[in-house]
C-alpha cells in the first residue's frame, strides 16, 4: 500500500511538472498569436513589412544609423 502511494505521488509530481511546462508553452504561443493577429490587419501590414526589413534584412531608413552591440568575450 505504501509503495502504491509513493508511486502515485511520483506520477502526480511528474505530471504536474509537465503541465506547468505545457502551460508556459501555451502562453508563449498565445502571445505570438496576438502579435500575428495584430499584423494581419490591413492597417498594420506596412508596419509588419518594415519590421521584417529591419530585423531580418538589416535595412534602415536613409537618415538612420544602425549600431550593433558586440558583447565582450
Amino acid at each position: 500500500m505504501a509503495y502504491s502511494l509513493v508511486s502515485d505521488q511520483i506520477k502526480i509530481n511528474s505530471l504536474s511538472t509537465k503541465s506547468e511546462e505545457l502551460n508556459l508553452k501555451l502562453k508563449e504561443i498565445q502571445e505570438e498569436n496576438e502579435v500575428l493577429d495584430y499584423y494581419t490587419k490591413p492597417e498594420n501590414q506596412n508596419e509588419y513589412i518594415e519590421q521584417i526589413a529591419r530585423d531580418r534584412l538589416d535595412y534602415a531608413h536613409p537618415d538612420e544609423r544602425v549600431y550593433y552591440i558586440v558583447p565582450n568575450e
